[in-house]
């Protein structure tokens, strides 16, 4: 649920929000698993076979720009054109190129 279109969001939202955003939830699958604090926060998510979030969202993110090009809708196949101007950052297909 916390995650519903982050295709969108998650390129607008600011490095110490996502952190924030990962660490809930590195204590819950440490809540979950009921592991110690020594055990790291990677070892826990590769045991369980979850993403981190910024994987999750560049994954989500790839599934979503594959289909837009095929589409049948020109709007939606203008989603994947490369962004221009100032707000390059912003752009949610910037999310495949730049590090979360």
């Amino acid at each position: 649920v916390m995650m519903y279109a982050c295709t969108a969001w998650w390129t607008n939202c600011s490095s110490s929000n996502r952190r924030k955003l990962e660490v809930i939830q590195n204590k819950a699958l440490r809540s979950i698993s009921r592991q110690p604090w020594f055990v790291s926060n990677k070892t826990i998510r590769n045991s369980l076979g979850v993403p981190s979030l910024g994987e999750f969202a560049r994954k989500i993110s790839k599934t979503f720009y594959k289909k837009a090009m095929v589409s049948g809708s020109v709007l939606i196949r203008n989603l994947t054109l490369p962004p221009s101007g100032l707000d390059y950052r912003k752009h949610p297909i910037v999310i495949l190129t730049d590090p979360p």
